[in-house]
């Protein structure tokens, strides 16, 4: 049993500041909260005092396998478009991750995302040659260091029909062992959705195999979905219908369906996602980094949270890009719109383990985070936004608890992460060497 001492809660749902509260968490739940409690625990450890406390943060959309690609030692063609780099950069490296490299990526992408004050990562991966046995290696790498997650395999045709049939197997796979987790231990701290690519990569066969899978392991598709002009166009020139509609026509949108981007779907397709009560993920660097675009509408979505497309896993970097890209683009939403679309990603959670996430309550799922932000106005109820997207950044990340774990305290892991980021840069020379030979 620990405790956390006075400290300040910053709650998102709804905003409200808590001063001067104490809480006890008994293995991964939180089992108590109020002014001058702990005496009424003896024994109970006190881990901090004084801290801003805040829920977990939720990177609702990443990509672990693009770990290896900064600052990456390979020359690609120009790219004159969105599709371009696809073919000239992503789907060359993807094709050029093994085992280690996966591996090696997990690892580096939860130590950085704990670091940011992320509890959780929402991933959707891709390793061609590295399909079997791909979800498992990421699970345990996750769970080596501490990270909850919700893993998928990106479906597609791009790479031929075997490589689709693994990708649907590994996905159904993935998810009965996870099933049998839960069975086994009464609890899993990794969860699985049904990966696929976009669209524009998936037939109309695929998406009703895909479809299929959703079904029969009671889990949501995870796929890109109009990132850039090209997916509307192509559907509507191929298939005669928009990708949303798509994706209806085959009963792959519900509660668990992640949708990600949504750049360039139109009011009818937002109409058809409220009504399924799927989430749409908001990636705005990438977005921007990629030229694709920016939807205006995002303000008659019911349900918005925010990833990073594996950009890195700085959610707060995210959220304050995303609040001025929208001033910039004069589409009106607020600050409290957007923390709550960071807020959001525990939507996900509660839909996907079936569990109490994003408040700091009696009875809710212990991932937490704890700040050192010396604040120079006070903190209230209608300035946390304020607060939270002007001022806060990733470095004042203290301690981060998850699943009621001490995963960092005092900015220190209790492992040595030297040697995982030796093995990172090694594996790093050996992808470019791999990807040298397919340009």
């Amino acid at each position: 049993m620990i405790a956390i001492e006075k400290a300040k809660f910053l709650n998102f749902n709804p905003f409200c500041v808590e001063n001067d509260i104490d809480i006890i968490i008994d293995k991964n739940i939180i089992i108590d909260k109020g002014k001058n409690i702990i005496k009424n625990y003896p024994g109970c450890e006190i881990i901090q005092k004084n801290k801003i406390v805040t829920t977990g943060i939720v990177c609702s959309h990443s990509h672990i396998y693009s770990a290896l690609a900064r600052g990456l030692d390979v020359k690609i063609k120009n790219s004159k478009d969105f599709v371009q780099i696809l073919e000239n950069l992503w789907w060359i490296l993807d094709r050029a991750l093994n085992k280690e490299m996966v591996e090696i990526s997990a690892q580096v992408c939860a130590i950085e995302a704990i670091l940011n004050g992320v509890t959780t990562i929402v991933d959707h991966h891709s390793s061609p040659n590295f399909i079997e046995g791909s979800l498992i290696t990421i699970k345990n790498s996750f769970e080596k260091i501490g990270l909850r997650s919700i893993l998928c395999y990106e479906t597609t045709d791009r790479n031929g029909e075997e490589k689709t049939k693994k990708a649907i197997f590994e996905n159904e796979n993935f998810a009965k062992i996870i099933e049998k987790e839960k069975k086994d231990k009464g609890y899993t701290l990794t969860e699985a959705s049904i990966g696929a690519h976009a669209p524009f990569t998936l037939s109309d066969n695929t998406l009703k195999e895909l479809s299929k899978i959703c079904e029969k392991t009671n889990r949501g598709i995870h796929i890109h979905v109009s990132e850039d002009r090209f997916d509307p166009v192509f559907n509507r020139y191929f298939y005669k219908d928009e990708p949303i509609k798509r994706l209806e026509k085959f009963n792959l949108l519900n509660e668990k369906s992640i949708i990600v981007h949504g750049v360039h779907i139109d009011l009818d397709e937002i109409e058809i996602i409220n009504k399924n009560n799927a989430i749409l993920i908001h990636n705005p660097r990438s977005n921007m980094n990629n030229s694709v675009g920016y939807n205006k509408n995002l303000r008659n979505l019911n349900l918005v949270a925010i990833g990073t497309d594996g950009i890195n896993h700085d959610l707060i970097a995210e959220l304050a890009t995303a609040y001025y890209k929208n001033r910039d683009e004069k589409a009106n939403l607020s600050m409290q719109d957007y923390l709550k679309m960071l807020d959001n990603g525990n939507i996900i959670l509660k839909r996907y383990f079936g569990q109490n996430f994003g408040k700091i309550e009696k009875g809710y799922i212990a991932d937490l985070v704890l700040w050192d932000y010396n604040y120079p106005t006070e903190i209230l109820d209608s300035n946390i936004a304020v607060h939270f997207i002007f001022f806060f950044n990733s470095g004042f990340v203290n301690t981060v608890i998850i699943d009621g774990n001490i995963v960092l305290k005092d900015r220190k892991f209790n492992f040595d992460i030297d040697p995982i980021f030796e093995n990172s840069r090694f594996q790093a020379k050996k992808l470019a060497e791999n990807m040298k030979k397919m340009v």
